[in-house]
């Protein structure tokens, strides 16, 4: 039998990946991952951008990483854990923000 904390871990965990597919389908923002799993991606696979691999840990929070291109296979330290719908839209406000000033785009000082 599933413990009300259990149930309550599944409803927080459908919560938080609503609000994290929307808001990357909204904001053109790569992700991948079910509902169900317990590994999510999101940002890019572009070797100059940003992609953070997001752990459910625990039956209650996302444990976040950075999805290293030249470490597959190993997470990198933990840099975040998302523990509720706030921490979600704090998250994902840093994602939209890093998406702007990626590495490799093309300077908007420059003249054509």
């Amino acid at each position: 039998m599933k413990t009300n904390k259990h149930l309550k871990g599944i409803l927080r965990k459908r919560k938080m990946y609503e609000m994290i597919t929307h808001f990357a389908n909204g904001n053109k923002i790569h992700y991948s991952g079910e509902s169900s799993a317990k590994t999510l991606y999101i940002g890019s696979e572009d070797a100059h951008k940003v992609r953070f691999k997001l752990k459910w840990m625990s039956d209650d929070h996302y444990t976040v990483y950075l999805d290293l291109k030249n470490e597959l296979g190993k997470d990198s330290p933990a840099i975040g854990a998302l523990w509720n719908t706030s921490d979600v839209v704090f998250f994902l406000n840093a994602v939209l923000n890093l998406k702007k000033i990626y590495a490799m785009k093309d300077n908007p000082n420059e003249e054509d």
